[in-house]
This record gives structure tokens, sequence and C-alpha cells, in this order.
């Protein structure tokens, strides 16, 4: 697959500033009520993405100095918008519902991951 990681870098045409943090902040995970709820952390910090589907915002960073990538902060329905935080993350940094957790997170504006299966069937057919 074919992998581009989130662009966190200095660039000397903004006058050497870093890519402007969304959040930087410690939060309580914490989980939707009912079978199968997600756990999550709210981003109140961040405003819903006026150009993009159910006003989601694609980021990356980290989440206890775990590295996240395109995930997308989520519409809560009440205008405030919420990280979900996987089981595969909450296991390699072994938390749960009611922990706290540090949230770095920076606006993901690389391009989208294409499979390597998507690439080979676009250069065979020369779409």
């Amino acid at each position: 697959m074919l992998s581009i990681p989130c662009s966190i870098f200095v660039s000397a045409s903004t006058n050497d500033e870093k890519e402007k943090t969304l959040v930087d902040k410690t939060a309580v995970l914490e989980k939707f009520q009912g079978k199968g709820g997600w756990t999550f952390v709210r981003i109140p910090e961040v405003e819903p993405g006026k150009d993009t589907p159910f006003g989601w915002v694609r980021v990356c960073g980290t989440v206890d100095g775990c590295e996240i990538r395109s995930y997308h902060l989520q519409p809560m329905g009440s205008g405030l918008l919420f990280l979900p935080v996987k089981s595969e993350i909450r296991k390699k940094i072994k938390k749960r519902e009611g922990d706290t957790v540090h949230i770095t997170l920076y606006e993901d504006q690389a391009p989208a991951e294409i499979p390597d299966e998507t690439i080979l069937i676009i250069r065979i057919k020369k779409i």
C-alpha cells in the first residue's frame, strides 16, 4: 500500500513555521453507551469542516505517542467533534474508557492512501 505520512514539516515557504497544531491536550477516554459503542475523545477545540461530508476534519498525530494517520474527527450531533480511538490503538497504549490520554493532532493534508492493487489495475488498464 502506498502510504504517505502526515506532513508535519518545516517549510521555507512559511518562514520556517511548523504546521499548525490543532490539538495538544490530555483528555479522558469516553465511550458511547450501548452494545458496540465507540470509545472516543471529545475535541471541542476544532470546528467542523465546512466543505467536507458530515463536517469531518481529517487529522493525523498521536494518542499517547501512538501514531494515527488519516483519521476523521466526527460530529457528535451537538456541533462538537470527537476522535474515535480504535481498539487497536487502545491495546497498544493499554488504555480504556475512563483513562486519560495525551492527544496531539494536526490537519492531515496528505493525499489519501491508494492500495497497491488499485495502482496496479490503473497501470494495466491505463485508466
